[in-house]
């Protein structure tokens, strides 16, 4: 089932209670300022959520505490400064997440820990300054990692070591300086690394890619 929403202002608790069997529900280009905790709670079955483009800054901690089969969640384009270190820990079927285009200016270090199906995570357009070193040490399965557009001028050394299985990863238009103690060993499946758009000096490739580059890098 899906139902298209054309505007949808600060909702009421019950709206969306009677759609038990709802799947997929589109709520994006509204006025949305805010969405009541308890507003999804009975729409267990959803599978993909929209709520991009609206003007939600803050997202109550167990807003999708029933949604677990959620597979797909996009929030881009908010006003969201902050978020909750539970507020996706029961999503643990979550496969795409957008974030991207909100005022995020730090993340939780356990933010995406139960989020081990997790296959493409876009934090693009925020204004992260840094990255918790293990925020993604259970993302095994992540295949793209946008973080381009943001203010992060340093990497953990280990920040990608879990990420097994990541194909692309952009990292554009930052404040990096240098990637010499980033650890993209572990990353054999890496087949685009974006680094264009940051004031890097130099790279050390051996260091860096362990002798073999990614089959597209753009700098």
């Amino acid at each position: 089932n899906q139902i298209t929403f054309d505007l949808v202002k600060n909702g009421n608790v019950d709206l969306f209670s009677p759609l038990t069997e709802l799947q997929e529900l589109h709520l994006w280009e509204n006025q949305i300022a805010e969405l009541p905790e308890k507003i999804f709670q009975h729409n267990t079955e959803l599978i993909s959520l929209r709520l991009d483009s609206n003007q939600i800054a803050d997202l109550p901690a167990e807003l999708f505490k029933n949604n677990k089969k959620l597979e797909i969640l996009n929030i881009a384009e908010n006003k969201i400064t902050f978020l909750d270190e539970n507020l996706f820990c029961q999503l643990t079927k979550l496969q795409k997440l957008s974030l991207y285009g909100n005022q995020l200016k730090t993340l939780p270090e356990r933010i995406f820990w139960f989020n081990t199906e997790l296959v493409q995570l876009g934090l693009r357009q925020n204004q992260l300054v840094e990255l918790p070193t293990n925020f993604l040490k259970n993302a095994a399965k992540l295949e793209s990692l946008n973080i381009s557009g943001n203010q992060i001028k340093t990497l953990n050394d280990s920040v990608f070591s879990s990420l097994v299985s990541l194909k692309t990863l952009n990292l554009a238009n930052n404040k990096i300086r240098s990637l010499e103690k980033v650890q993209f060993g572990n990353l054999t499946n890496l087949e685009k690394v974006v680094i264009s758009q940051n004031p890097i000096n130099y790279l050390f490739w051996d260091d860096i890619f362990v002798g073999s580059l990614p089959v597209n890098l753009v700098m």
